[in-house]
């Protein structure tokens, strides 16, 4: 198959798959994990996760004095800061996401710092909701009723997502297509709601510590923003900088996975298909990546969580390679038309609720005993 593999080609593969006689049971995955580790790639990196975490202390210092220091002057000058302040918390976000997959350390409990400091402390997500969740999604990628990063109360993937949602979703999921990039601006309020939530709700082994930490956030967060800013100035800081938080956060994982084949839970693939088929890479570049955090390459790092983030690189081309080897379509395209497929889709499956909202137009007034 060509290096240039093509998303329907994606889908006409998969669905050759799911209809099999028999699943499949490769070693496809043992053999290509063999090829990356033999060329050491799995191993931890910690001069550059160092470097990294560094890095992120700079701009994140470099956030709090342009806050306490320049916001005040114009209210230009405070949209730009909110916008480098969403820049900064979306790459500490990503460090600590590498945390979460122990790719920094191969001691877990210095991930667990890096998470609870990062996560927590830094940027006011629960570590362990955070955790637990995105463990599932990669547990079962684009899998329905068993990823919850495909589970939304106004977005739907598939049709079969339609089944018990109210009239009320329904009317937005319609023009969802349209609706997606604005609804993303509110996956910040969404990740905290969600974290103090499962806290509250849901005890678990380090609860003490996620709610100091948490707390910690919130107090520090508050009282340097309302001390360094008039309060209707403050209000508007925060209300812009967590919108463009999400938006940038969102807009990082949505490329990924949407748009691509979704799957009954009861799938046939085995393991590296199943990763592969419903994953999207976004062309590699220096400033993608950097930018992304890594993320772009979503194949390789379904493939290998643990994998550190400055080897994704390699990783991407020696997977590349070993999936035409085998006759598996590997999908990756333009950051651009990423989203524009991404739209395509949600545009595609919201079709049907538009046709439906026609017809109940139409009818009526097509009917003679309405005369």
């Amino acid at each position: 198959m060509s290096t240039k593999d093509s998303l329907a080609a994606v889908f006409e593969y998969t669905a050759h798959q799911l209809h099999a006689a028999t699943p499949s049971r490769s070693t496809d995955y043992a053999d290509l994990r063999k090829r990356i580790k033999a060329a050491g790639l799995l191993e931890h990196q910690p001069l550059y996760y160092t470097l990294k975490f560094i890095l992120n202390i700079i701009l994140f210092g470099s956030a709090i004095a342009l806050l306490v220091f320049v916001a005040n002057w114009h209210y230009t000058l405070l949209l730009l800061i909110a916008l480098f302040w969403a820049f900064v918390y979306v790459q500490i976000g990503t460090l600590g996401h590498d945390a979460g997959h122990t790719q920094i350390s191969r001691k877990a409990w210095k991930n667990n710092l890096m998470g609870y400091l990062l996560g927590n402390m830094t940027i006011g997500m629960s570590r362990d909701w955070w955790v637990n969740k995105h463990n599932e999604h990669h547990a079962n990628p684009n899998l329905l009723d068993l990823d919850p990063d495909i589970d939304f109360p106004i977005v739907i993937f598939d049709p079969a997502q339609l089944d018990g949602k109210a009239r009320w979703q329904k009317m937005l999921i319609r023009y969802q297509a349209y609706l997606f990039f604005p609804i993303l601006t509110l996956v910040s309020v969404s990740m905290r709601a969600h974290s103090l939530i499962t806290i509250i709700t849901k005890p678990t082994k380090h609860r003490t510590l996620e709610l100091l930490t948490l707390g910690i956030y919130y107090l520090s967060y508050g009282a340097l923003v309302f001390y360094s800013l008039p309060i209707w100035e403050a209000l508007l800081f925060v209300v812009v900088h967590q919108a463009l938080f999400g938006l940038y956060m969102g807009s990082i994982f949505a490329p990924n996975h949407k748009g691509m084949p979704v799957l009954p839970a009861d799938h046939k693939l085995d393991f590296l298909r199943l990763q592969v088929l419903t994953s999207r890479n976004v062309s590699g570049h220096p400033i993608t990546d950097f930018l992304y955090g890594g993320l772009n390459y979503q194949v390789e790092h379904h493939l290998f969580p643990s994998a550190p983030r400055n080897k994704l690189r390699q990783i991407h081309h020696m997977t590349k390679e070993f999936c035409h080897e085998r006759g598996i379509p590997f999908y990756e395209t333009s950051l651009f038309r990423s989203y524009v497929e991404l739209t395509q889709h949600l545009h595609e499956v919201g079709a049907v609720l538009r046709q439906q909202a026609e017809v109940a137009v139409v009818t009526p007034l097509s009917d003679p005993s309405q005369g």
